[in-house]
């Protein structure tokens, strides 16, 4: 979190956001999903398409609106398919407008290989979210990449926030026409840090 001036000289703590372009993106991506998990994914998320469909394109909506995300699709569809569906969400993302240049400018830059995108997680960090917490990657190891989250405001300490970003790296791999394998380490979750690792 950040302290921002107040309207009368006092300090106001910000509220941690997540950009409202993504979550409407989630939404999209559930609606383009095949019968049967089409249906399971718009019924997991009904409760809170009013809100997002509310939000402005190019506005923010509460952090705790994507922890709530999160936390339907795994209880909707379980562990498993939830990284999944956040694999293949991410693989769809990087063909278009928010992330389409920072993916095609990253894979010139340094090669078509899931690191090349892995290293640019700090930036996309800082597109989509506002106030929560750091992201640091580590992509010096052959064939292997890890990203070390810090400061994670408290609506974000969850384990399904946790399967979001896990299967987002997991779809870095995929982005690129390769299998990988995603490890989390949520030990700390519940001080704000966590450890994403994946090897190809």
């Amino acid at each position: 979190m950040r302290a921002v001036d107040g309207s009368e000289g006092g300090f106001v703590v910000a509220t941690p956001q997540v950009r409202s372009s993504w979550t409407k993106f989630v939404i999209a991506h559930a609606k383009a999903a095949p019968e049967p998990q089409r249906t399971q994914l718009l019924s997991a998320l009904a409760p809170l398409r009013a809100t997002i469909r509310e939000a402005g394109l190019i506005s923010w909506v509460d952090a705790t609106v994507h922890a709530q995300v999160c936390a339907r699709l795994v209880a909707g569809l379980g562990e498993a398919a939830a990284l999944e569906f956040w694999a293949e969400l991410l693989v769809e993302a990087a063909g278009k407008s928010l992330l389409k240049p920072i993916v095609g400018t990253a894979l010139a830059l340094h090669g078509r290989d899931p690191a090349s995108l892995v290293r640019n997680g700090q930036r996309v960090w800082a597109l989509v979210t506002r106030d929560c917490g750091t992201l640091v990657v580590d992509t010096k190891s052959e064939r292997r990449a890890a990203l070390s989250l810090e400061g994670l405001p408290e609506k974000l300490r969850t384990l399904p926030v946790l399967i979001c970003l896990q299967g987002s790296i997991l779809g870095c791999a995929r982005a690129v026409d390769l299998s990988g394998r995603c490890l989390r380490d949520a030990s700390l979750l519940g001080d704000g840090s966590a450890r994403i690792t994946l090897s190809w």
